[in-house]
């Protein structure tokens, strides 16, 4: 639909102006009028000066988390002391360090002025704010307690980014040895070797078998290293692409939970994630069978997102929220236990919250024993290179000092 830039007056009798888009510009007047604007103008608008378009296209992967803590914070902070919502988000747009962020709160403000609620003027920022951080402002409005959502998401994000720092944090020292060796590889292969095997073809002598295997190693490398390469890149293109369509995404992220080393972490983190989430909208007083939905999106993973879709059929069916968790195969029996227990006595949301905790405390301690599982490992790797370079590159050299000492 086409764009239209309005002028008019509130309620209260204060100018306001917008844009926002409409089939028809008596359409548009109609929506404003019902929204308690009076127009006073109404001119078509160009898209490239839509201003919420224009920031929801320079929040795309640009809010970090960090900055969605702090407003979320912020607007708990303000709104609990009695400041209005209009007030609150201009002081935030000022104060916030990050121009996007301020931006889209700008464009929020507009949404607002235009009649809109929070919640709506949240939701067309998809690249700033979740389905779930839409949906529990949309609670917050409608019973009244907007500063403990505000407040409660703030929580929820800073646990899943500590949580994600964590593991990112345990990965890093392995992809790094691991980066250094294939970089080692491909150095040794094309320049050092080489070198090495121009002297010893000179030799005349009967090579061992691990020099034999570096020239062949080096031969090839040095032939085809190209080649490897685009093959590496397309590779890597063919995953990316096929990673972002349906059937790829929920197949990769089924595996990633099944991956050596670290796919417990995963699966853990993971669920971590929709025990927080599920704890946050059962407090928010969103009926488990609602809440789930917005949950299963926020746990990013396809392939537990539609076990989750079908817990919630479950849950239509009638079935205890229990016996539903067990049919998903994702909860082990000391988590159904306790969730067993909540439903009985009333406490759920305060249960789930403890099996987030349980399932936060399971990472941390996976995340300090992964290290120990790889060190070896990568230990193991690097003392085979050096042990097969030591024996490929210093054997025939002993062997050429044995020669000329005899000469």
């Amino acid at each position: 639909m086409p764009l239209y830039k309005y002028n008019g007056r509130n309620r209260q009798g204060q100018a306001v102006t917008g844009v926002l888009e409409a089939s028809a510009p008596d359409k548009l007047a109609e929506q404003l009028l019902r929204s308690g604007i009076t127009p006073t103008k109404i001119t078509p608008e160009k898209p490239a000066k839509n201003v919420e378009d224009m920031f929801s296209g320079m929040s795309k992967a640009k809010v970090k988390p960090m900055d969605k803590i702090f407003f979320s914070r912020q607007m708990y902070t303000m709104l609990k002391a009695g400041v209005p919502i209009m007030q609150a988000l201009q002081g935030l747009a000022q104060a916030t360090v990050n121009p996007t962020l301020g931006g889209v709160l700008k464009s929020m403000q507009s949404s607002l002025n235009a009649g809109s609620d929070l919640s709506a003027a949240a939701e067309k920022h998809p690249n700033v704010f979740s389905r779930l951080f839409v949906n529990m402002i949309q609670v917050g409005e409608g019973t009244g307690h907007l500063p403990d959502v505000f407040k409660s998401m703030a929580e929820f994000l800073q646990k899943e980014h500590d949580t994600i720092s964590k593991v990112k944090g345990a990965l890093r020292y392995p992809m790094i040895v691991i980066t250094a060796i294939v970089i080692a590889m491909f150095v040794l292969n094309i320049k050092v070797i080489p070198t090495f095997a121009a002297m010893f073809s000179k030799m005349g002598s009967e090579l061992p078998l691990a020099t034999k295997m570096l020239m062949a190693s080096s031969a090839f490398f040095k032939a085809y290293w190209m080649y490897m390469i685009a093959a590496m890149a397309g590779a890597y293109y063919g995953f990316t692409v096929y990673t972002k369509t349906t059937a790829g995404r929920f197949q990769w992220d089924a595996i990633k939970l099944k991956l050596p080393l670290v796919g417990n972490i995963m699966m853990w983190a993971t669920l971590a994630r929709f025990s927080r989430a599920l704890a946050l909208t059962t407090k928010a007083g969103v009926p488990i069978v609602q809440g789930l939905p917005m949950v299963a999106r926020a746990v990013d993973n396809a392939y537990i997102e539609s076990r989750i879709h079908g817990m919630q059929d479950k849950l239509a069916q009638g079935v205890a929220i229990a016996v539903a968790a067990e049919s998903t195969g994702l909860f082990p029996p000391l988590v159904l236990q306790m969730i067993r227990i909540g439903e009985e006595t009333g406490e759920l949301d305060n249960l789930i919250e403890e099996v987030a905790d349980f399932y936060e405390r399971e990472v941390d301690h996976l995340v300090v024993n992964l290290g120990a599982a790889i060190e070896p490992i990568l230990i193991f790797t690097i003392g085979a290179m050096v042990l097969v370079l030591a024996l490929g590159i210093f054997m025939p050299m002993w062997d050429m000092i044995d020669q000329a000492k005899k000469h």
